[in-house]
Protein backbone atom coordinates (compact mmCIF):
# COMPACT_ATOMS: atom_id res chain seq x y z
CA UNK A 1 0.00 0.00 0.00
CA UNK A 2 1.55 3.66 -0.74
CA UNK A 3 2.31 5.77 2.08
CA UNK A 4 -0.27 8.28 0.84
CA UNK A 5 -2.89 6.10 1.00
CA UNK A 6 -1.97 4.47 4.39
CA UNK A 7 -1.64 7.79 6.16
CA UNK A 8 -4.83 8.71 4.61
CA UNK A 9 -6.77 5.57 6.00
CA UNK A 10 -5.10 6.59 9.39
CA UNK A 11 -6.61 9.85 9.39
CA UNK A 12 -9.97 8.34 8.83
CA UNK A 13 -9.45 5.52 11.40
CA UNK A 14 -8.19 8.37 14.09
CA UNK A 15 -11.45 10.84 12.85
CA UNK A 16 -13.98 7.77 13.54
CA UNK A 17 -13.04 7.01 16.65
CA UNK A 18 -12.59 10.16 18.16
CA UNK A 19 -16.01 11.17 16.84
CA UNK A 20 -17.31 7.71 19.09
CA UNK A 21 -15.08 9.03 22.06
CA UNK A 22 -13.25 5.95 22.04
CA UNK A 23 -9.49 6.09 23.68
CA UNK A 24 -6.86 4.26 21.50
CA UNK A 25 -7.22 1.29 24.14
CA UNK A 26 -10.96 0.70 23.85
CA UNK A 27 -10.49 0.72 20.03
CA UNK A 28 -7.99 -1.78 20.25
CA UNK A 29 -9.54 -4.38 22.54
CA UNK A 30 -13.03 -4.10 20.40
CA UNK A 31 -11.15 -4.89 17.09
CA UNK A 32 -8.98 -7.54 19.16
CA UNK A 33 -5.83 -5.63 18.29
CA UNK A 34 -3.10 -4.18 20.53
CA UNK A 35 -2.65 -0.57 21.08
CA UNK A 36 0.49 -0.35 19.27
CA UNK A 37 -1.28 -1.54 16.12
CA UNK A 38 -3.89 0.73 16.58
CA UNK A 39 -1.68 3.69 16.92
CA UNK A 40 0.64 2.25 13.97
CA UNK A 41 -2.35 2.27 11.95
CA UNK A 42 -3.53 5.51 12.59
CA UNK A 43 -0.13 6.85 11.57
CA UNK A 44 0.19 5.15 8.53
CA UNK A 45 2.84 2.83 9.53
Amino acid sequence: MSDTLSAEIGKIIRRERQARGMTIEALAHESGRCKVSVSAAETGR
